[in-house]
């Protein structure tokens, strides 16, 4: 349930809930162009700038920032606007640090093909090509080529990323399975319990806000005037000042006329922040203030539902629960193997 806004017009709002499906986020990524200014490659000095070698084989800024630009896409999307740009700038880090350990696996894992002396069967590039065209483009080869050619990339190399693609998924699939692996019934225990929360159904919280702007009218004269104001109101609301009463003055959120009442949200209805708050403050609690970017928001727990875990005497979830432990041992085969050839290659990283 998200509520209409109720502000006067030329008022700031802030609501902390997400809307929209994420498949309406996802648009064809494949423009080497729109990947990289997703994050603000600007400087091609700084793009092109080498930031590891593989076996001699170097890594550049610009290939680490096309191999992270669809999570930090969806990370701005997501919680662009309410993470503070600090935070926001160290999980765009920690996204393109994981890019690059991914890109400098990829390239032991194709290495590692070519010491095999192993092939692909152009059949099965074939195959891939025909796949990407009808997913993305439903079937129009004419509109696939057109992005090629938009995305300055040649028909040779693009069959060449999806040939090393196909060679990456088979070699980890072949060393995923490169041992048996089974679930003991302790195993599959420990995992339930470490989990739980997996196996339970969607929680629900009933919630009140007051939301207080950063910055009045955008002059930022006024920051620490705000902050003053926020903590003065978190310390009333702890001091036991009435809530509803706190925001019908104070809040520019769309509950404010109606004691900052919001709703009843799912988790992944809300923002992370929010979200972290609302499924961890005691019920009829004040949360601490919650950074969310341009505003600061303090939360009222009026009810909550924490959902129910299933059992693992239900056979369906014993089942999942054992896929789970399988999937993670295939994993721990994988990046032993990983682990394996990282030791024997001639990696270098630049800061």
């Amino acid at each position: 349930m998200i509520l209409s806004d109720k502000r006067p017009a030329g008022k700031p709002v802030a609501t902390g809930i997400t809307s929209g499906k994420p498949s309406e986020w996802f648009g064809v990524m494949f423009s080497l162009a729109s990947a990289m200014a997703l994050h603000g490659a600007t400087e091609s000095t700084e793009v092109n700038r080498l930031v590891a070698a593989v076996n001699n084989r170097p890594i550049t800024q610009s290939e680490v920032r096309n191999a992270a630009a669809m999570q930090v896409q969806v990370l701005v999307m997501q919680a662009g606007r309410s993470l503070p740009t600090p935070e926001l700038e160290q999980k765009v880090k920690e996204i393109e640090k994981n890019a690059l350990q991914d890109l400098i696996d990829r390239e032991l894992i194709l290495d590692s093909f070519k010491k095999m002396g192993a092939t692909i069967r152009p059949q099965h590039v074939d195959d891939a090509v025909t796949r990407f065209i009808k997913e993305r483009f439903g079937g129009d080869h004419k509109k696939f080529v057109q992005e090629l050619k938009n995305s300055g990339m040649t028909l040779q190399q693009f069959r060449q990323m999806q040939e090393e693609s196909i060679i990456v998924q088979a070699m980890r699939a072949k060393n995923a399975d490169s041992v048996p692996v089974f679930a003991t019934p302790a195993e599959i225990e420990t995992f339930w319990k470490e989990n739980r929360v997996l196996f339970a159904s969607p929680g629900a919280v009933k919630l009140r806000t007051i939301t207080v702007p950063k910055l009045v009218n955008g002059d930022v004269s006024t920051a620490l005037s705000q902050k003053s104001l926020v903590e003065e109101i978190h310390g009333k609301l702890r001091g036991g000042a009435d809530f509803g009463a706190m925001a019908r003055a104070y809040s520019v959120d769309s509950g404010a006329e109606d004691n900052g009442v919001r709703g009843t949200f799912k988790k992944e209805e809300l923002q992370a922040s929010l979200a972290d708050a609302a499924f961890s403050v005691p019920v009829q609690t004040v949360s601490n203030v919650i950074d969310l970017g341009d505003f600061y928001t303090v939360i009222f727990v009026d009810a909550r539902d924490d959902g129910e875990v299933a059992p693992l005497s239900d056979p369906k979830i014993e089942e999942e629960v054992r896929r789970r432990v399988l999937q993670n041992k295939r994993q721990e085969s994988v990046e032993r193997w990983l682990t394996r050839l990282r030791r024997d290659a001639n990696i270098r990283t630049f800061e």
